[in-house]
C-alpha cells in the first residue's frame, strides 16, 4: 500500500533499514541545532510537522518515512532520551520528557513557550 503525504509517496511497510534507531539518529542530529528545531516547531499541523521532518531528514542523508516519523512524535520522550546518549536534556527537551508531551501538542502551544537549546 502506498501512502501520499505532500511530495511524499512511499509504502507504508518498513524496509530492512527503517527502524526506529533512524529516528533516533536522526534526532541526535538535530537536537543542538535551534534554526532546524524553529523550523520544525513552526509547523501549524502535524501532516506539515512530518512533511517538514521528511524533507530535513532527506536533506541530511536520513530516510525517513512518514509511519517511522509518527511512531518517533508518539514517544518523542523516549526518542529524546535515547538520542541524548546520556547528555544533558535541553529545557525544551525537558519540558517534553516531564510533561508526556508529544511534539504536535508542543506545536500547538508554541505561541507561549520560547524555543531554545543549550
Amino acid at each position: 500500500m502506498i501512502l501520499a503525504i505532500g511530495k511524499h509517496a512511499e509504502r507504508s511497510e518498513k524496509g530492512p533499514n527503517m527502524t526506529n534507531g533512524d529516528n533516533v539518529r536522526f534526532y541526535a542530529a538535530i537536537r543542538g541545532d535551534a534554526e532546524t528545531l524553529a523550523r520544525l516547531g513552526a509547523a501549524t499541523s502535524e501532516a506539515e510537522l512530518i512533511e517538514l521532518i521528511m524533507d530535513e531528514a532527506q536533506s541530511r542523508g536520513f530516510e525517513l518515512t512518514a509511519d517511522l516519523v509518527r511512531a518517533g512524535l508518539s514517544d518523542l520522550a523516549g526518542l529524546m532520551r535515547e538520542a541524548a546518549n546520556g547528555e544533558e536534556l535541553t529545557e525544551l527537551e525537558l519540558e517534553i520528557v516531564s510533561g508526556g508531551t508529544m511534539f504536535s501538542s508542543f506545536v500547538e502551544h508554541r505561541t507561549t513557550k520560547t524555543l531554545s537549546c543549550k
